[in-house]
């Protein structure tokens, strides 16, 4: 090695060295001949990593196919288990090789392939990704109530990892996997969700349409401890620029290669309208031209969905002017500022997006996608998927008995708890009453029939009763009917109980018919709401009519 490392520093050349730590302590660490690894500035990483016979890779000159990944099984680095990616620099220090570690990508192994060459020598190929992104295709089923973004985020990360599924923002995998740590620096709109909920969507997915929906990116970082910080952010980046020259030598830490730069089309100014039952009314944002956007979701106000109304056309102004650099700085990170000595399409200050990794044979470069600096990366927004998912809840309280008369708030909405088994949340992000039940408590509205002035309501919703729930979207959900499923029986435990049928309804007056249960105390009242009816249908102006 220092015969290698001091005839690269004559020529010129920097000596890098990439291994492949695994995490059990069993394992010992592989020196790699090449990796390629791609940063996304939204969904973390992924790549592989080649192994070649002999030298210092610690597997034999020539062997088979079955015994290299016999090889692979005893250095434990088989899919699903943990490992860690380490680039480090070579120098030679007083005639002896040391390296010196500059970049973490704590990683899940995912499929390990082999090749062959004509000589018979075996290769192995690595492909590894970052522990989110290993588990994202898998399906998850969760709600989260009254807690941050980033403990709704990291309890739907459990559930994909097979965990508790409680809000946490220290998501548990299990086994030799590397942590997660998820970080929140977002506006005050989102720092707290009225409720989030999962509906057998991949984890991927999922993610996708919440942060999409909420301008939210998630950023993801490795460190020497073996653990992955994930940032959900929704501004642009801060902290100090990387100074690069720009010109046509080698691509080193310091000088970068101008590769190309794309332009596109300027984002176009339409209206957005806000659809949402919570507030009581429909609201416009723009200037009264053509609807780009129908925002539906719980709990925003105005300006927040001016907001969330130009992510779409913010995201097209952003991608306006792209441009591409190659060099030898492993610090550029997805979200990392970068300042040229010379201006790139009339600016200097850039930002760097989507990153490529390439180690080979001792030798390191990246291509980086940049955007110019001040501009904040959010996930494109995705469109909804045709028709909502449908699932079951359970209309609870949290205090009443079973059977008991359940009332609306001032909005007509009801307290309904999804048939999801999730664990009960611990911690700052757990409700007040988040110990009464397993599963979190929302406060939906209901989608009855109506027409007009014209329509019905069902006011006698009890402990206990089953509903059909509409999920339109991670924050868009409301119960479109209920189930009759023989549990309640009608006999004096609801005596009380009513049901009134609005048939027609104008301001200040209406009319309709009360039904009641059909006994000797009730026969006067349901006789007087009767004739209420027709007196009200015969002269609509008779108030004392209406109250009967």
């Amino acid at each position: 090695m220092e015969e290698y490392v001091s005839a690269a520093t004559e020529a010129g050349r920097v000596v890098f060295e990439a291994k492949l730590h695994p995490t059990a302590r069993a394992g010992r660490p592989i020196v790699l001949d090449r990796f390629l690894l791609i940063e996304s500035q939204l969904e973390g990483w992924m790549g592989y990593a080649k192994v070649a016979p002999g030298g210092r890779s610690g597997f034999p000159e020539r062997t088979g196919i079955a015994d290299a990944f016999s090889a692979v099984v005893r250095q434990q680095c088989s899919p699903g288990q943990g490992a860690m990616l380490v680039l480090s620099l070579v120098l030679l220090e007083q005639g002896i090789a040391k390296t010196h570690p500059l970049r973490f990508w704590p990683s899940v192994i995912t499929k390990v392939t082999s090749t062959a060459d004509r000589d018979g020598r075996t290769f192995l190929h690595l492909h590894f990704s970052d522990p989110v992104t290993y588990y994202s295709r898998r399906p998850i089923w969760g709600a989260f109530r009254d807690c941050s973004l980033g403990a709704a985020v990291g309890g739907a990360v459990s559930l994909a990892m097979d965990g508790s599924g409680a809000p946490t923002t220290t998501p548990q995998s299990g086994g030799d996997l590397p942590p997660v740590h998820i970080a929140e620096h977002v506006r005050e709109a989102v720092g707290r969700m009225p409720y989030v909920v999962a509906s057998g969507e991949p984890l991927g997915v999922w993610l996708g349409r919440l942060l999409g929906r909420l301008g939210v990116r998630m950023e993801m970082m490795g460190n020497a401890d073996g653990e992955v910080k994930a940032a959900l952010r929704d501004g642009p980046p801060a902290g100090a620029p990387v100074g690069l020259s720009l010109g046509e030598g080698p691509a080193t830490a310091t000088n970068a290669i101008l590769r190309g730069t794309r332009l596109t089309p300027r984002g176009t100014d339409r209206d957005a309208v806000l659809d949402n039952p919570s507030t009581g009314e429909t609201l416009r944002v723009g200037d009264g031209g053509a609807v780009g956007t129908v925002v539906t979701s719980a709990g925003t106000d105005i300006e927040e969905t001016a907001f969330r109304a130009g992510l779409a056309r913010e995201f097209q102004n952003v991608a306006m002017v792209q441009t591409s650099v190659v060099s030898g700085q492993c610090g550029i990170v997805p979200g990392r500022r970068l300042e040229f000595d010379r201006p790139i399409s009339g600016a200097r200050a850039w930002q760097a997006g989507l990153t490529e990794h390439l180690f080979n044979d001792g030798a390191y470069f990246n291509t980086a996608y940049l955007i110019k600096d001040g501009a904040a990366w959010r996930p494109r927004v995705s469109r909804e998927p045709n028709g909502a998912t449908l699932v079951t809840g359970i209309v609870n309280d949290g205090s009443s008995s079973a059977g008991a008369a359940v009332a609306r708030d001032r909005l007509g909405r009801i307290p309904v708890s999804l048939n999801v088994d999730v664990a009960a949340p611990v911690g700052d992000d757990a409700p007040d009453d988040a110990s009464l039940s397993g599963a979190p408590r929302l406060m939906l509205p209901i989608a009855g029939p109506i027409a007009g002035g014209s329509h019905g309501f069902l006011s006698d919703h009890r402990q206990g009763d089953r509903c059909r729930i509409a999920v339109n979207g991670p924050l868009d959900l409301e119960v479109v009917g209920f189930l009759y499923d023989d549990h309640r029986h009608l006999d004096d435990t609801v005596s009380d109980g009513s049901m009134g049928i609005v048939v027609d309804h104008e301001p200040g007056q209406w009319s309709g018919i009360l039904f009641r249960p059909d006994d000797e105390d009730n026969k006067d009242a349901t006789a007087l709401a009767q004739d209420g009816v027709q007196q009200g249908s015969e002269n609509p102006g008779n108030d004392d009519a209406a109250d009967g």
